[in-house]
């Protein structure tokens, strides 16, 4: 905590008080969660719930993934991405090779968030494009997109919900497994166990999410096709 004091002091100024300090002057906090997509919780007056305050309407996409989805036809496309916090290049190999298989059997196309070298995916299909950064929520707000696979990280399941996509969760640590369990309780995922998944289970979960309506309805809260 000294560091960031220290920290603190050298980019605004010498007169900023010790984060401790200030954290006990607090008088409204803001708070990055709701009932609707975590739990019912009791909370202080001075506390109000903005989940999805970062949230915003999908932008069109760039030439080249614009290009490969429409390539795609009206079979639409999924999205691949474990967050920011877990690096798909890190994955063991014999897990990135399961996704690779899942992949290729899939009559999909897929954008897949990968920050390694094509060249470390042996035998990758034509039906999948990788890039070490994509938009994410210009790509939850497509169209075509039909499923997202996912760590479940908070912010992705409120991007995910805001959008209204269905879910296949692979939760890695921290928060990603009470979120998916959540979100599989609400009826808009599936979540699968890293430890154990075949790509047989992982192929058949994502075609689920799909084809069946209630995943997607369920997402978009309404109940709307």
């Amino acid at each position: 905590m000294t560091m960031v004091h220290r920290v603190l002091q050298q980019h605004l100024g010498a007169h900023i008080p010790h984060p401790l300090d200030v954290s006990k002057n607090v008088s409204f906090i803001l708070q990055n969660g709701h009932a609707v997509v975590s739990y019912p919780r009791a909370f202080n007056p001075n506390i109000a719930e903005i989940a999805c305050i970062h949230c915003k309407s999908a932008k069109p996409l760039p030439k080249d993934l614009e290009d490969f989805i429409t390539s795609a036809g009206e079979l639409g496309f999924i999205y691949v991405s474990m967050g920011s916090s877990v690096k798909a290049s890190k994955m063991p190999y014999t897990l990135r090779r399961l996704l690779v298989q899942t992949f290729a059997r899939l009559p999909y196309h897929v954008l897949w968030k990968y920050e390694g070298k094509p060249s470390e995916l042996l035998e990758l299909s034509s039906n999948v494009k990788l890039s070490r950064w994509l938009p994410q929520q210009d790509i939850l707000g497509h169209r075509k997109l039909r499923a997202f696979v996912t760590h479940g990280g908070l912010l992705s399941m409120y991007e995910t919900v805001f959008h209204g996509v269905p879910v296949v969760t692979m939760p890695v640590f921290c928060d990603h497994d009470v979120n998916s369990a959540k979100a599989q309780l609400d009826g808009y995922a599936i979540k699968l166990d890293l430890a154990t998944v075949t790509s047989q289970q992982l192929y058949k979960t994502i075609m689920k999410v799909i084809h069946d309506p209630q995943y997607r309805k369920a997402a978009r809260c309404d109940g709307s096709n």
